[in-house]
Parts: C-alpha cells; structure tokens; sequence
C-alpha cells in the first residue's frame, strides 16, 4: 500500500467517524464509501507541494504588487545592466533551469525582494548604496538562493491556506476562474507578509 492510499484510508475513516455524528444535522445517509474516499483524495491533493506552474504564477500576482505599490524604475539601460549580472549567475544556482526576471523599483527605500517563480526587484535606493559590480553581484545572487531554495513557497505551505484544503488549480498561462483568483491573492497575501512586512528568517537569510 503507498503513502498517499494509506493516508486516503486514514482520512476516510475520520470523516466516517464523523459521519456518524453528523449525518442527523447534514443529509449525509446517501453518500457511498466511495464519495468518501473522493473527499480524502481531494484533502491530500490540497496538501501537495505547489508546482512550478503555479509557484510562477503566483510570482507574477506578488511581482505586480510590487510594480504597484514601489512603481518600477524605467531606465532600459540599467534593467538590461542587472539583468545580465543576474543571468550571468543563475547557472550556478540550485534551479539553473527557471526563468529569471530582473526589475528597478522606483524607491529610495534599500532593499530587495525575491517573489516566487524567479521574479526579482531591486531598489533604486540600493543602487544608490552600492560601490562596485560585485556588491550587486552578491545582492542578486542572495536573491536568486531565496528562489533557489523557495523560501517563501515553503512559508505558503506551511499556512493555513494551504493546509486547509482550498488549493485549487492556479497554472500560469490559464483564465482563471473568479475562485482561482481569489485563492491565488490570499496567496499573495501571505507572500507579501514574508517579503515586504516581516521579512525572512535569519535561518532564510543565512542559507
């Protein structure tokens, strides 16, 4: 028996058990074994890890937020100058393979973000702070390792949201539904509590 039919059972049992309690106040005397067992499979689909498609997806819903509350900083030549620094390092990161975007917010405020999917700002006022090309080679590769290593992903899924059970299928590059937009800004929400507000763990920081 695998991992994911042992749990399935598991959970079938529980709502059985609460079936049993419930099925006076809620019309539950119809539902077969089977019906359970779909509601099992579809609690441990809504714990699995978030894939790829929607980790970008999700980036692009934290990237605009950014755009939206910093502004972008517009300058072709400096965007193209981070951009190749920042290309120039991503082969040697743990997830050479994604697709990396680079951006100037319009802010004196010095920082930097890292939004999932391989989305990456730095701040005008950062720029201003740094005195060679190898101090903002450092910076962009610090925020490709929080990608690399889906800090903030992992903060996703250790949510509430997550666990709850109210995942639904958010692949970029689909329409998406009036739920599926909702549940991917409640996302972003919690994203944008660990990026903007709260900041990563020294833990984060450090590896």
């Amino acid at each position: 028996m695998d991992k994911k039919t042992f749990l399935a059972k598991i959970i079938l049992a529980i709502w059985v058990i609460l079936g049993c309690f419930c099925a006076q106040k809620f019309d539950l005397k119809n539902l077969q074994p089977s019906d359970w067992m779909e509601v099992g499979e579809d609690v441990l689909e809504a714990i699995e890890p978030m894939s790829e498609a929607e980790e970008i997806s999700l980036g692009r819903t934290v990237s605009a937020r950014l755009a939206g509350t910093f502004g972008v900083w517009k300058d072709a030549n400096w965007t193209e100058y981070i951009s190749i620094i920042g290309w120039s390092l991503v082969p040697y990161s743990q997830r050479p393979d994604l697709k990396y975007h680079f951006a100037i917010l319009d802010t004196d405020e010095v920082n930097a973000y890292s939004a999932p999917g391989g989305y990456i700002f730095i701040s005008r006022g950062l720029l201003k702070q740094l005195e060679s090309e190898a101090e903002l080679a450092c910076i962009l590769a610090h925020e490709i390792g929080h990608i690399a290593h889906k800090d903030v992903i992992k903060e996703i899924q250790k949510s509430n949201l997550w666990k709850a059970g109210t995942k639904v299928a958010i692949e970029a590059g689909e329409d998406l539904s009036y739920e599926q937009e909702q549940f991917l800004n409640k996302l972003s929400d919690v994203a944008w509590q660990r990026l903007v507000v709260k900041g990563f763990s020294k833990e984060d920081e450090f590896n």
